[in-house]
């Protein structure tokens, strides 16, 4: 637990009301003012709570809030310190990548913040629904806003979100904030985002090299080709058909395509599963030619037998299969049709949300977007705790450019920073409905016609 004492008086805010609506869909990862959702400000004017005494006579009042996040409580502590030392201009020339940490030792932020460590992936429904019980976090970790919002246990932070700096500098990759919204509300503050790819085993690699970061439908055929004919007894790839939800734009000419193209079913049925059966068809035909198996001879996962060259995976889960290899990986992009054409990252978003009794709420608020949009708190989290396999949702060169110096992932990394505006993003926990049913049905995915109203669960 980290506290502290009273620093300033909070200025009185008087807030303009505006007249602004929440796009139903959020579309594309640009910065143009006309692709950034704005957020519903109150329709009176009003003045904003202060949590302060603007009289000698009331008593001081001091946020207190706790946190459940993915970091340890030295890291939450010094996150803490920066936050008050950019709040009142004390950081000077210094940023997260360099601030000393004793500097940091000396402020006496005046706030209280407690903490508790989650997962990388952050908690699930049954975590919160656990919580209840007792006493849900100001500020927590999720892998499903819309379970989570469903569940009625968070506030709705458009209110909040109005009024944050981070927010108004348009730097966050718009789609992003299309995964924390229900219902036109926004639930949750996009933290970071993790990315479905390909994880290379370097031990069973051909003669012409290891597959490249960026290749075609092809040429991964082709690779697995050469890995068969190398090592008769290794499985190529294994359990392909968990690719066929992540590489539906592949079949579609490279156009950002979501989901197993549930967006694009509700409009176009037909073609969407046309889409859906190219791809279920390529996945199929390396199954025929004994490029892909879900088992071993011994009726072992292939990945854990260590047996197979290559697999599909989230990178939430890199530093893990890293480990369970000692390092002996490499990890690529999905395919995609053609080469030449822009990369299309499949991926996954962890956001922050408040709870609904939090008692400082614009102040809980301020502090997620702070740690999950600030340039500096993501450079000091980077170089306390770098967390390899997840990437930051904020269009920040100096973060990026960091990720990209980590010897397995950077090369990767830096090709996703220079396409983020075109990353579809997708549901990566079994508390979302879609993700679940087409999970289960990939699951049991023996060949054939897939139908989208079946895959969905409609």
């Amino acid at each position: 637990m980290v506290f502290f004492a009273e620093h300033r008086e909070y200025k009185r805010i008087v807030a303009v009301s505006l007249i602004i609506s929440i796009m139903g869909s959020l579309t594309g990862c640009r910065h143009q003012d006309n692709e950034f959702p704005d957020v519903p400000f109150p329709s009176v004017e009003t003045t904003a709570e202060t949590e302060t005494s603007q009289t000698e006579e009331a008593p001081v009042v001091i946020p207190d809030i706790s946190v459940a996040l993915p970091y340890s409580p030295d890291t939450v502590k010094y996150l803490s310190e920066l936050f008050y030392a950019k709040e009142n201009d004390l950081l000077g020339k210094s940023t997260g990548d360099n601030v000393e940490l004793s500097f940091l030792d000396t402020l006496n932020p005046g706030f209280v913040i407690s903490s508790i460590r989650t997962s990388n992936e952050g908690a699930g429904l049954d975590s919160v629904n656990e919580w209840k019980t007792s006493a849900v976090p100001d500020v927590f970790l999720v892998n499903d806003v819309k379970s989570i919002a469903d569940s009625g246990c968070v506030r709705d932070l458009n209110q909040y979100l109005s009024k944050d700096e981070y927010f108004a500098s348009k730097s966050i990759y718009t789609d992003s904030l299309s995964q924390a919204e229900v219902d036109g509300k926004i639930y949750g503050i996009p933290h970071y985002m993790s990315m479905y790819m390909v994880f290379g085993n370097l031990s069973y690699v051909p003669e012409n090299g290891k597959l490249p970061v960026k290749y075609t439908t092809d040429e991964l055929e082709e690779y697995l080709t050469d890995v068969r004919e190398k090592y008769e007894d290794v499985i190529p790839m294994s359990s392909a058909r968990k690719m066929i939800p992540y590489i539906v734009s592949s079949f579609n000419n490279d156009r950002k395509t979501s989901y197993m193209c549930y967006d694009e079913y509700k409009t176009d049925p037909k073609d969407s599963e046309k889409i859906i059966n190219k791809a279920a068809s390529y996945v199929t035909g390396l199954y025929k030619d004994k490029l892909s198996s879900n088992f071993t001879s011994n009726d072992v996962d292939p990945v854990r037998a260590r047996e197979c060259a290559l697999w599909v995976g989230s990178s939430s889960e890199l530093s893990y299969w890293n480990d369970f290899y000692s390092g002996n990986l490499f990890f690529t992009q999905l395919p995609c049709g053609d080469v030449s054409n822009k990369g299309i990252p499949v991926t996954s978003v962890y956001s922050l949300c408040i709870g609904k009794n939090c008692a400082y709420p614009d102040f809980a608020a301020r502090f997620a977007a702070f740690i999950s949009w600030d340039t500096d708190a993501l450079l000091l989290i980077n170089r306390l705790e770098p967390h390899v396999g997840f990437l930051p949702v904020v269009n920040s060169g100096e973060v990026w450019q960091k990720l990209g110096g980590n010897d397995s992932f950077g090369q990767l990394a830096a090709l996703v920073s220079q396409n983020c505006d075109n990353a579809v993003y997708v549901p990566q926990s079994r508390d979302n409905e879609l993700f679940k049913n087409v999970s289960s049905y990939i699951g049991a995915y023996d060949g054939g016609e897939i139908d989208p109203r079946e895959c969905y669960g409609n």
